[in-house]
């Protein structure tokens, strides 16, 4: 697989608790990542800066034993109410529970915690126009 050539689709599933709404933080679990013809383990970092204006997050998993590497480019959303916008046009939204973003031409992380330490995530990439072609789900720790 190719990641260079392809439009991507991820979904990242981060919750913090409805009184804890800063997301900041490095993220880091093993997951499972899936495709149509592979099924492995991976070790996921998920690193967010968060202030009352930016949140920013850097996106990255490693095939368990170091074979094949991915990395998202840390992406910085303007925070305006709910809405996270990405140089100036709409990519986003925030709330005390839910992140949800768009970047990197098809990347969209959506993130919920399970408590103030734990995240539940779940990442899918498509090819443009296309069903997903690798799917990554897993806890990750701060």
């Amino acid at each position: 697989m190719n990641f260079a050539t392809m439009t991507a689709v991820a979904v990242l599933v981060l919750a913090a608790p409805a009184e804890a709404a800063n997301f900041s933080g490095k993220w880091v679990g093993k997951a499972i990542a899936t495709s149509a013809t592979d099924r492995f383990e991976c070790l996921v970092t998920l690193t967010v800066t968060q202030t009352d204006t930016t949140y920013s997050q850097t996106f990255r998993f490693t095939r368990d034993g170091g074979h094949g590497r991915f990395n998202l480019d840390t992406t910085t959303f303007t925070i305006r109410g709910h809405d996270l916008l990405l140089e100036g046009e709409l990519a986003g939204s925030i709330s005390d529970t839910d992140v949800s973003t768009m970047v990197d031409d098809g990347w969209t992380i959506q993130s919920r915690s399970i408590d103030d330490a734990t995240l539940s995530l779940t990442v899918a990439v498509a090819d443009p126009g296309g069903p997903p072609i690798l799917s990554i789900k897993g806890e990750l720790r701060r």
